[in-house]
């Protein structure tokens, strides 16, 4: 089977500190029309919705006229009273809402953006990997708790009875 595809669209950033995404309530998504001919902008600056997220399995369309940036990428603007944590995000193409000029349309698709909170990484170790027998002569091993893009980790999150990592392997 051939798979044809018209005008697409990425993200253009697939991964994201949560904090700035929360600073910047935006995700900025790169459109490229087919070969040989030019992105349909009005297509994309129209009133109706290109993108939208996810959220508890419905989604919020992104909607209000996106920046545009130059090059094919526009900003879009999360909906007031959106709340997007650390985990996945599902970003959603709505079919035929946008289109170059020589009137090929997108098709409806998904894109995963991963939202980054609290990072771990262990200290001293490359590659973040511990020799078995490092581990079992010293009994312990370090690690470093990594807060998101200016903030401040609370201690409290990490010291308290509940387990901030599991070991496997």
């Amino acid at each position: 089977d051939l798979d044809v595809q018209g005008t697409t669209a990425v993200l253009f950033q697939p991964a994201i500190d949560a904090a700035d995404l929360a600073l910047s309530r935006a995700i900025d998504i790169q459109f490229t029309a087919t070969r040989g001919s030019a992105l349909d902008t009005e297509s994309i600056l129209d009133a109706s919705a290109e993108v939208g997220v996810r959220i508890n399995g419905q989604v919020q369309w992104l909607t209000g006229t996106p920046e545009a940036l130059g090059s094919g990428l526009f900003r879009y603007r999360l909906p007031t009273g959106v709340t997007i944590g650390a985990g996945t995000l599902e970003v959603v193409l709505a079919a035929g809402s946008f289109r170059d000029n020589a009137g090929y349309a997108n098709v409806a698709s998904s894109m995963t953006m991963i939202v980054r909170g609290v990072t771990l990484e262990m200290v001293g170790l490359g590659n973040n990997a511990l020799p078995v027998d490092r581990l079992n002569a010293n009994g312990y091993f370090d690690v470093r708790f990594r807060p998101t893009t200016g903030a401040t980790l609370l201690p409290g999150s990490v010291t308290d009875a509940a387990a901030e990592f599991t070991l496997a392997g």
